[in-house]
């Protein structure tokens, strides 16, 4: 987000990049992690059309914006290098050392079973499989 920003706002990307930043920018809101450490701006400007509107008056100099933006991301970046590892890391290590294969195989097993004649049953079953599995 923070390179990507930088380009925009110094001429190097256009609206181009508009689904690249609403994907990032939905990431990182979600992230309960960092979220409380984004730049206010990120929070508000829900498009680049928005971020454009308002770093254009922040500075009218590509330095002038580097810098606003360096120092405005430096609370994240700083916190998220003080890892060895990803913020989600821990978590889905956790979580795949508590997953049993035996159950994995089970429960699919199920749903392939009730696929024919209990389709809302299968569907049910591997709802709760993913869920298992995929859900921090």
């Amino acid at each position: 987000m923070h390179n990507l920003l930088l380009e925009y706002s110094t001429g190097l990307r256009d609206e181009s990049s508009e689904e690249e930043y609403l994907q990032l920018r939905r990431e990182l809101i979600s992230n309960h992690l960092i979220k409380h450490k984004l730049p206010e701006f990120i929070k508000s400007k829900r498009n680049l059309s928005q971020f454009w509107h308002f770093i254009k008056y922040v500075s009218s100099s590509y330095a002038g914006r580097r810098e606003f933006l360096w120092k405005n991301f430096s609370s994240v970046l700083n916190y998220l290098e003080q890892f060895d590892q990803t913020p989600a890391e821990e978590v889905i290590t956790r979580k795949i050392k508590n997953i049993d294969e035996g159950f994995i195989k089970s429960e699919w097993e199920k749903a392939i079973r009730r696929k024919d004649l209990d389709p809302e049953g299968a569907i049910t079953t591997s709802r709760t499989l993913l869920k298992t599995v995929c859900k921090d």
